[in-house]
C-alpha cells in the first residue's frame, strides 16, 4: 500500500515537473517594437530660399523592425505648423501651389501602425519672389507669359494654347483666367510660369468674351448673358448665378456691389451683383454707339466707344447713370485704364492715347505715343502700361511723365489682343 501510494505521489511530481518545463518553454517572449527612425534629409533643404511656388516635399524616414510606415504631415505658415495629412503611405507630399517670398514650415511623424511614432524636426523653406509677370491672349494662339523683370528686355517664358479663341485674361495669384470664346472660361496655373498647366474649364452658354474677377468669382460676358462663376476651387468652377439679355459684353468692370458692363450697341448696362447667386440689372445708358471697354474710377465709368471715343458717366447713383461728357479725338477706342488723374486708352491705329480726367466734365488729352501696331487693350502697373498691340505683339511705355510717354521696348512677332498682370 505504502509502495503504491509512493508511486502515485511520484507520478504526480513527474507529471507536475513535466508541465512546468513545457510552460516555461513554451511562453511566449514579448516582442520588443522599436520606433521608426527620426524623419532626416528633407527636400527642400531646411531653411533653402527661393524655392518654387508648387514645391514637391520628400523626406527619408525607415523602421528598425522592418514595419510599413505611414506619416503625419504638418504644414503652414505658423512655426507651429498645423495638421494638414494624416496616414500618408509615401515619403512624398505635395502641397499645391503657394505664395512667393513667403516663409513655410513643416514636419513629419512617422508611425509604424504598433504604436511606434517619432516626430521629426521643424523644416522651413521660403518660396521664390513672384516674378514681374505679364500675360497677353492671342486668339486662337492662347495665352503667352512675359517675365518683364528688365523692361528693356522682356522674356516670353511661357506659353499654353487654350484651343479657343482667347480675347480677354484676368490674372489672380497663380492663376490665369481666360476668356476663351466658344471654350468658354479657361483656368491655367501659372505657379511654374515656364510651364503653364490648364486645371480647370467652365463650359458658359455662348461665346465667352470678357473676364473680370471679384472676390472667388469669375464675372464671364458671353454672347448670351452675364455668367457668375466660383472660382474658389480652380479645378471645379461652378456657376452661381446668371443674368441674360447682356448679349454683346466686350468690357467688363466690378466696383462695390455693381457690375458695370460695355455690352456693345447696348450702351452701359449696370448690375446688382450684391447677391451674385441673383444679379439683377439696375441701370442702362444707351449711348447709341458700339461699346468696348469701361474703367470705374470714383463716381464716374469711363467708356470707349471706337470710332465715337470716350463716354465719361456719373454713377453716383447707379440706377440712373447720366451722361457728363462725350470726348471724340479717336480713331478706334478700345481698352482703358483709369490711373489717378489720367485716362489711358488703346486707340488701334493711333496707339497709346492719354487724358486728363481730374476734371470729367472737362477732360484734356496730354499724351499720345503711336507704337505702330494696332493697340487692343492696356494694362498699368506703376509708371509702365503695357499695350497689347496686335501684330506688333506687346509694348511696354514709361509713363512716368504722362504728356511725354516713352517706348521701352516691344516685343513683334505675336499678335496679341489683351492684356493682364500679377
Amino acid at each position: 500500500m505504502r509502495k503504491k501510494m509512493f508511486l502515485i505521489l511520484m507520478l504526480m511530481l513527474i507529471v507536475f515537473m513535466l508541465s512546468n518545463f513545457s510552460f516555461r518553454g513554451c511562453m511566449a517572449i514579448e516582442e520588443v517594437n522599436t520606433p521608426p527612425a527620426i524623419p532626416s534629409n528633407p527636400t527642400p533643404e531646411d531653411k533653402s530660399s527661393d524655392v518654387s511656388m508648387k514645391p514637391t516635399l520628400l523626406w527619408e524616414s525607415s523602421d528598425p523592425d522592418g514595419d510599413a510606415l505611414k506619416f503625419d504631415i504638418y504644414f503652414g505658415t505658423e512655426s507651429n505648423p498645423p495638421l494638414v495629412e494624416s496616414d500618408l503611405s509615401t515619403s512624398v507630399y505635395l502641397p499645391g501651389s503657394l505664395e512667393p517670398n513667403t516663409t513655410y514650415y513643416w514636419k513629419v511623424v512617422a508611425k509604424d501602425g504598433k504604436g511606434g511614432e517619432t516626430e521629426g524636426p521643424v523644416w522651413s523653406f521660403t518660396t521664390e519672389k513672384r516674378k514681374n509677370i505679364i500675360v497677353a491672349v492671342g486668339g486662337s494662339e492662347g495665352i503667352f507669359i512675359f517675365d518683364v523683370s528688365e523692361l528693356s528686355n522682356p522674356k516670353l517664358i511661357g506659353h499654353f494654347d487654350t484651343d479657343g479663341e482667347a480675347g480677354d485674361v484676368q490674372v489672380s495669384g497663380n492663376y490665369v483666367y481666360v476668356a476663351d470664346g466658344w471654350n468658354g472660361l479657361a483656368i491655367v496655373d501659372i505657379s511654374d510660369p515656364t510651364k503653364p498647366i490648364q486645371v480647370g474649364r467652365f463650359d458658359t452658354p455662348g461665346y465667352a468674351r470678357a473676364v473680370q474677377l471679384s472676390g472667388n468669382y469669375a464675372y464671364v460676358g458671353d454672347s448670351n448673358s452675364l455668367i457668375i462663376v466660383d472660382i474658389l476651387n480652380s479645378e471645379n468652377p461652378k456657376q452661381i448665378g446668371c443674368l441674360k439679355g447682356v448679349s454683346w459684353t466686350h468690357g467688363i468692370f466690378i466696383s462695390g456691389n455693381y457690375t458695370y458692363i460695355a455690352d456693345g450697341g447696348h450702351g452701359l448696362i449696370i448690375i446688382d451683383v450684391s447677391n451674385p447667386e441673383n444679379p439683377k440689372k439696375v441701370g442702362n445708358l444707351n449711348l447709341k454707339e458700339m461699346t468696348y471697354g469701361v474703367y470705374v474710377s470714383s463716381n464716374y465709368a469711363y467708356v470707349t466707344a471706337g470710332s465715337s471715343g470716350l463716354f465719361i458717366i456719373d454713377v453716383s447713383d447707379p440706377t440712373k447713370p447720366s451722361l457728363v461728357r462725350h470726348f471724340d479725338i479717336f480713331i478706334e477706342a478700345m481698352g482703358i485704364v483709369v490711373s489717378g488723374n489720367y485716362a489711358y486708352i488703346a486707340d488701334r491705329s493711333h496707339g497709346l492715347i492719354i487724358i486728363d480726367v481730374s476734371n470729367p466734365e472737362n477732360p484734356k488729352k496730354v499724351g499720345n505715343l503711336d507704337i505702330d501696331g494696332s493697340a487692343n487693350d492696356i494694362y498699368v502697373s506703376g509708371n509702365y502700361a503695357y499695350v497689347a498691340d496686335g501684330s506688333n505683339g506687346l509694348v511696354i511705355v514709361d509713363i512716368t511723365d504722362p504728356t511725354n510717354p516713352v517706348l521701352v521696348t516691344d516685343m513683334l512677332r505675336l499678335t496679341l489682343y489683351g492684356v493682364s498682370g500679377m
